[in-house]
């Protein structure tokens, strides 16, 4: 009998390392690779990504139904794009937020790409 996969949440798949994550995550054997993101995300051929889609507000709802074994989360944004509190609501806040949901569902290990 094999091992269940281990489940992975991508939190920020929009951007180019969660691009990343995703192009090399979902072929890995032993790996359910799973994204949480705000807008859709473009996804090549081949492998698999269950991708839920929900605004930044309901994530750690959907955090909790998605019981990941580990978060990856490679959130972020600009001054240019979002201004200095935009900033600090993603980069800090938000990230605090997906920390704390992942924690709550069990999450044995989350990774912060900065």
């Amino acid at each position: 009998m094999s091992e269940r996969p281990r489940r992975i949440l991508l939190v920020g798949a929009t951007g180019l390392v969660g691009r990343a994550v995703i192009a090399r995550g979902r072929t890995l054997p032993g790996l359910a690779l799973m994204a949480l993101a705000r807008r859709a995300v473009p996804l090549g051929r081949g492998g698999h990504v269950q991708m839920l889609l929900a605004p930044p507000g309901s994530w750690g709802d959907a955090i909790a139904r998605m019981h990941p074994d580990a978060v990856i989360c490679a959130l972020g944004t600009t001054t240019a794009v979002s201004g200095k509190e935009g900033l600090r609501a993603v980069d800090v806040e938000l990230v605090l937020e997906v920390a704390i949901a992942a924690r709550r569902a069990g999450a044995r290990q989350v990774v912060l790409v900065s």
